[in-house]
């Protein structure tokens, strides 16, 4: 069908409502060591070396974005896509845009039990529940939004052991709950709890009652972190208990009884941090391998407090210190650093990182002590940068850019300003630039590159300031098309802003 064109005659104040995209410079692009390249081509179609620059910019949600108080204790993604953040003063529900805030309401008997938030899971029924610092488990049903309590009895054996929760971990049949008192399970069926702890009458025998973490690993043993017991590794099956701890004779074994944090990779393989650093357990041999700060050693861990261990759906360890957050490279063995810096917006709020969570779409949520929560998007955060580089012809041709697009080929098209049109290859790193050339009629007609179209055909269309230019990809040629009518002695420019393809394949456009 042949294409029928329709013009209209804008202001060249319309160039503000282009349907083009636009790219501008960032912040990043100023300060990243990326921003002289050495880029030395081997010929017209080599593969350029780019290099990039790689680092971490959080968002920072705070007070004034609507978070109820800026420690953060527990985060957690609900089977509905809420966001939930515990803190030292309320209850919080994120839906991306606004917070919901939960606090104890002597009016209402459903709702929260305690301000003071410590930890949060979510049953496979969609019910939640919190552990708090002082007032008991609560569980929220999130269909009727009230708040069911579970408190200490001392006349009911059968009552939770301490309405000071540390922790909370799920398993086919119940929960289990760190306190100060020991370890407790909730059966979900009996509504009733078991105790666990240093007494004779305790089924298995804790090591030390305050309990800090726990970790129902994959294997099905129960890793149970005590405040200076170090780790009772509990086996139901064989209901037996196994107990590791800190020897200073022993530099294989754990690296401090202070147990703050456990977590378990993809392998299988447990990590507990403590407030002297991070330890990896071999099972094999039965013992810890140790990681501590190092003031020799820039890629040592930044802290030795480690508050929390995560290992996000990518394989990373991501290690919450005193100091910072780190990310440990498993294969070196070594730790890259993101810490607080006052005259950076978006690094991290914090340096005392208490919780690290990874929500359903892979962003990464990081609680920490008076820095409220940080939000981090992986998928941002790898940048590499394509310049003009005057001493390299097959570069970018101009670094003003104005449309990008996407061919159904997969290659990159990027108009510019001042200096044509590039062709990028995204597999070989390549540029191809097309420029006017006014000795030849099958060149682009203007170097002023404005908009990108691709019609249904796969042609691809040109506009720039002077002309619509049609691409020949078999011959690598364009042809250029402009209305008789438009030249006139007034010198009127035929500038293509937009172009468009309707149902019938007539080709409309601003110009």
């Amino acid at each position: 069908m042949q294409k029928v064109f329709l013009f209209w005659v804008l202001s060249a104040s319309m160039m503000l409502m282009s349907c083009a995209p636009t790219v501008t410079t960032s912040e990043a692009d100023l300060n990243s060591p990326a921003s002289q390249p050495d880029l030395q081509p081997d010929s017209k179609t080599s593969n350029l070396a780019i290099p990039y620059s790689e680092y971490i910019r959080f968002e920072q949600i705070s007070l004034e974005e609507g978070l109820s108080q800026s420690v953060v204790n527990a985060i957690l993604q609900d089977s509905q896509g809420f966001l939930w953040a515990g803190t030292d003063d309320g209850l919080n529900r994120y839906d991306g845009y606004n917070f919901k805030i939960y606090k104890p309401d002597s009016n209402n008997p459903f709702s929260i039990s305690d301000r003071t938030i410590t930890a949060i899971i979510e049953d496979k029924k969609g019910f939640l529940w919190i552990g708090t610092r002082a007032g008991g488990l609560n569980r929220y049903d999130p269909i009727t939004g009230q708040f069911i309590h579970y408190f200490a009895n001392s006349a009911n054996a059968k009552s939770i052991a301490s309405n000071q929760i540390s922790d909370l971990a799920l398993d086919e049949t119940g929960l289990w709950i760190g306190t100060n008192r020991g370890l407790d399970y909730l059966d979900f069926e009996s509504n009733s709890f078991t105790h666990y702890n240093d007494t004779t009458d305790s089924p298995i025998k804790l090591s030390n009652i305050n309990i800090t973490d726990i970790l129902k690993a994959s294997s099905g043993l129960l890793w149970v972190g005590t405040i200076n017991g170090g780790v009772t590794v509990l086996d139901q099956k064989q209901n037996t208990f196994t107990v590791y701890s800190y020897d200073k004779n022993d530099v294989r074994s754990l690296s401090h009884n202070r147990v703050l944090s456990l977590a378990e990779g993809e392998n299988g393989e447990i990590w507990v941090g403590t407030s002297n650093g991070l330890n990896q357990f071999i099972p094999l041999g039965n013992y810890f391998v140790r990681y501590r700060n190092s003031k020799s050693s820039i890629t040592s861990l930044a802290g030795n407090i480690v508050y929390s261990i995560f290992f996000d759906s990518s394989g990373s360890v991501w290690v919450g210190t005193n100091n910072g957050l780190d990310r440990l490279d498993t294969l070196t063995k070594q730790f890259a650093h993101h810490q607080a810096q006052a005259n950076i917006s978006n690094s991290l709020s914090s340096n005392d990182v208490f919780t690290i969570y990874e929500d359903a779409s892979g962003v990464l949520w990081i609680g920490t002590y008076g820095g409220g929560l940080n939000k981090y998007n992986r998928q941002q955060d790898r940048f590499a940068y394509y310049r003009h580089n005057p001493n390299n012809p097959n570069s970018l041709s101009s670094n003003f850019i104005f449309p990008i697009l996407a061919d159904d080929k997969g290659m990159i098209w990027i108009g510019t300003l001042d200096n044509g049109l590039n062709r990028f290859d995204p597999r070989r790193k390549t540029f191809v630039t097309y420029q006017h050339n006014p000795s030849s009629l099958s060149t682009l007609d203007n170097n002023t590159v404005i908009s990108l179209f691709e019609d249904k055909n796969g042609v691809l269309w040109v506009g720039t300031g002077s002309a619509l230019n049609r691409y020949n990809a078999s011959a690598n040629t364009f042809s250029s098309y402009q209305p008789t009518e438009m030249i006139s002695a007034d010198n009127t420019r035929f500038s293509v802003f937009c172009m468009y393809e309707d149902s019938e394949q007539n080709f409309l456009g601003w110009f």
